[in-house]
């Protein structure tokens, strides 16, 4: 027994029924064993659900310890920002003078296709990778937009520290294109462990902020996935 898409509905059904539960298209013999374009795809997404869930948030953990303003700003500058926990640093050492203007510098060049600040676009294209390489495709794009003060945005811009900034920015949206055959023959339960490591993944990295994602298949809005305060979990709705 295996699970197909309906061809009228595309809810999923079991090959051994007669007919759609949801619809009641009657399923031929040929619907039955049709492999449409993006099955193997979705077959991938549906294997590898739970272990992309694993890998987004090890790349989230890994995020929080390191700085991803620029992939040419050396470790120098990485543990040197680390080590200053005010939001910014102070200005009277030649030495942090220096690594400022070089953060200041790197983080006003950015992938604005990718992301509306350089922490979001480097972030963003490191789970872009992650799902490229899961997903066993290129036809998936992403965007990220973060949203904090006005004062914790100007002291990032300004040099200062990564986690500090992090830790102020309170709402955030996470936008998911895909193609829409990689999505429709995922099981529902695929989509929404996929959804839901989003909205995890992205809270562990901005522990203070309200995570907003919506999953987009090329024709529509397919999910969508937020952070309950009340539950302290994620909400997924599938459209």
């Amino acid at each position: 027994m295996a699970l197909i898409k309906c061809p009228e509905c595309k809810h999923s059904v079991s090959t051994s029924a007669g007919s759609c539960p949801k619809c009641g298209y009657l399923l031929t013999d040929e619907d039955k064993s049709k492999r449409p374009t993006g099955y193997f795809k979705g077959c991938l997404m549906v294997i590898g659900g739970f272990f992309l869930i694993g890998l987004i948030g090890s790349l989230f953990d890994k995020g929080s310890t390191s700085n991803t303003t620029n992939t040419t700003t050396n470790s120098t500058v990485n543990s040197s920002t680390k080590e200053k926990p005010a939001e910014v640093p102070t200005t009277s050492n030649p030495a942090t003078q220096t690594i400022n203007a070089k953060l200041k510098k790197a983080r006003s060049k950015y992938d604005n296709s990718r992301g509306n600040n350089a922490d979001a676009a480097n972030t963003a294209n490191r789970l872009l990778k992650v799902l490229k390489r899961t997903g066993n495709t290129d036809d998936i794009d992403v965007f990220l937009e973060l949203t904090s003060s006005d004062d914790a945005e100007q002291a990032f811009l300004n040099g200062g520290d990564l986690d500090t900034y992090r830790s102020k920015v309170t709402t955030i949206f996470f936008t998911v294109r895909m193609d829409n055959s990689l999505w429709d023959y995922s099981l529902e339960t695929a989509q929404r462990d996929l959804v839901a490591s989003f909205v995890i993944g992205i809270r562990n990295i901005y522990p203070n902020s309200l995570p907003h994602v919506t999953v987009n298949n090329g024709i529509r809005n397919v999910a969508t996935g937020s952070w309950s305060l009340f539950r302290s979990e994620a909400d997924v709705e599938l459209k």
